[in-house]
C-alpha cells in the first residue's frame, strides 16, 4: 500500500471527485494503520505463544522431577494404613484375650471362694511355739 495510486489520476476541478479522493487516501491510511496495528498483534501472540510453550515446558520438567517423590509417598500411604489395620486387628484380639482372662479369672475366683468357704469349718489356726 505504499504507492498512491490517487495520485496518478488527473487533477480534477470536481469538488465531489476530489472529495472521494480524499476519503479512499483516509481509507489507504487508515487501512495501513489497522495493518500495522494487526501486525504488532500478530508479534504480541506470537511472544504469548512462545511463554506457553515454555511454560509448558517448565511444568511437564516439574511433573517429572516430583512424580516419582508423589509415587512414593502414595506406597507409603498404603503401607502405613496396612500397618494401622493390622494394629487395630492385633488390639481387637488383645480386647478378646482379656475378655477370656477376666472369666477364667473370675471363674477361679468363684472356685476358689467355694473351696476355701468349705475348707474354714476344718482349718484351725496353728498355735506359735
Amino acid at each position: 500500500m505504499s504507492d498512491d495510486l490517487t495520485q496518478k489520476l488527473p487533477a480534477s476541478q470536481d469538488p465531489a471527485l476530489a472529495q472521494i479522493l480524499s476519503a479512499v487516501q483516509d481509507l489507504g491510511t487508515r487501512l495501513g494503520s489497522v495493518e500495522n496495528r494487526l501486525g504488532n498483534l500478530e508479534g504480541r501472540l506470537g511472544n504469548l505463544e512462545n511463554r506457553f510453550g515454555s511454560l509448558e515446558q517448565k511444568v511437564e520438567e516439574r511433573l517429572y522431577d516430583t512424580r516419582p517423590i508423589w509415587e512414593k509417598v502414595l506406597v507409603d500411604i498404603a503401607q502405613l494404613q496396612e500397618g494401622q489395620e493390622a494394629l487395630r486387628k492385633d488390639v481387637r484380639d488383645v480386647g478378646t484375650g482379656l475378655r477370656d482372662m477376666n472369666r477364667k479369672l473370675s471363674i477361679f475366683n468363684d472356685t476358689l471362694t467355694q473351696t476355701t468357704g468349705g475348707l474354714s469349718g476344718h482349718l484351725r489356726p496353728r498355735a506359735r511355739s
